[in-house]
């Protein structure tokens, strides 16, 4: 893991995706809209007004019918209010969890990208310190050829090196805007990044088993309770459904005759039925969530696969770093004794140049293969991580 000082710039980055990050936003303002179709679904059936006027009123014995009010009310099926809300949650609940496990998977960029620029950068300063090595040589080799100890030849090779490396220098300098694209994009910001100076090993706990609070995982379980949510408001919804109203006839007097109750006014209280005659498709959709549910039985079992299968993958790539690590700091210990050697043996005229550039070519090739087993430490965490 490195030291705090050392891990705190990409916590810090961390941070400040998971706030800028505009996929993330995306679906964190797709949940908070997702939670409010519930106020909209777990509501009465409007009221339904009506008014009527008779251009031809129909006559009664009291007196002829000359205004019609009503008033319609459907009444819902005990707890299909509470489905419509249920089904609508559990939806929000499913896209909260998506953005759980996509939050993951940008970390995970983020961090590859991360320890990408970390290396290019450092790959950069070691190839600026053989420069400088090959600098002394250089001045070493001068004198050498100034006495007559040595050809100019020797010179030209050096020159040779000296260009490949800084041509090298100027493809990592050009290479380096790949991972800092990436960073700005996940980040949303465009000002510098910065990395440490110097990364230790990370260390890598491994776990024994998957856990079930895994977003991917979980985003699975919550898409079966959606299914269950579909299937109750389906049997809710093929129930009979009630309503109740009020018919209210406005009655004109009769002016030629004297009856009791003369111009009575008349109200109808009514009770109506809706039979969903068509059930089939109820049943239906029950069935068809019923094979959904089956389905997401199997796409759990197939990322719990996955997620085994990706954790055994970055741990075998930690491991393997780590003995990379050994071996390379044991050879180059014994290498850089070797360097010194020759080195005061070239000052005497004892030791080739071909010698020591050879020496010092496979010394760069240590220190990067070291830089880069130190960074596939830190990038097969990363990867492990993304499966907690």
């Amino acid at each position: 893991m490195g030291s705090t000082a050392q891990s705190q710039p990409l916590d810090t980055l961390r941070a400040t995706m998971i706030r800028n990050n505009p996929d993330l936003a995306v679906l964190e303002k797709t949940r908070l809209a997702e939670t409010l179709i519930g106020d909209q679904v777990d509501d009465w059936a409007d009221t339904e007004f009506g008014a009527g006027v008779g251009v031809f009123p129909t006559e009664t014995r009291l007196g002829p019918q000359r205004l019609k009010l009503s008033v319609t009310q459907m009444l819902p099926w005990p707890g299909l209010l509470d489905a419509r809300r249920d089904l609508a949650l559990s939806r929000a609940e499913v896209t909260r969890l998506k953005r759980a496990n996509q939050q993951l998977g940008l970390e995970q960029l983020l961090a590859e990208a991360y320890y990408q620029l970390y290396e290019y950068r450092q790959t950069d300063g070691v190839l600026s310190r053989q420069l400088e090595v090959l600098a002394q040589l250089r001045s070493i080799l001068l004198q050498r050829v100034a006495a007559g100890q040595a050809r100019t030849t020797a010179l030209l090779r050096l020159d040779l090196r000296k260009q490949q490396l800084e041509q090298q220098r100027a493809i990592l300098s050009n290479r380096q805007d790949i991972p800092r694209s990436v960073l700005h994009k996940l980040l949303a910001d465009g000002r510098p990044i910065q990395t440490p100076d110097t990364l230790t090993t990370a260390i890598l706990m491994p776990l024994d088993t998957i856990a079930e609070t895994f977003p991917g995982l979980q985003q699975v379980r919550q898409q079966q309770a959606v299914a269950r949510a579909a299937m109750q408001l389906a049997e809710r919804e093929a129930m009979p459904r009630i309503g109740v109203g009020l018919d209210y006839f406005m009655v004109g007097q009769r002016d030629v005759a004297d009856l009791p109750r003369n111009g009575r006014d008349i109200a109808v209280p009514r009770v109506m039925v809706t039979v969903p005659l068509a059930g089939n498709r109820y049943d239906a959709r029950i069935a068809e969530q019923e094979v959904r549910t089956a389905a997401l039985n199997d796409q759990y079992e197939s990322r719990r696969l996955a997620l085994r299968q990706k954790r055994t993958q970055a741990l075998t790539r930690y491991r393997e770093a780590r003995l990379q690590l050994e071996l390379y700091q044991q050879q180059q210990q014994l290498l850089k004794e070797t360097i010194d050697l020759e080195i005061r043996a070239l000052s005497t005229g004892d030791a080739r140049l071909e010698d020591i550039l050879e020496l010092y070519q496979q010394d760069l090739d240590y220190q990067l293969q070291k830089l880069r087993a130190t960074v596939a430490t830190h990038l097969a965490k990363a990867a492990y991580n993304a499966t907690r």
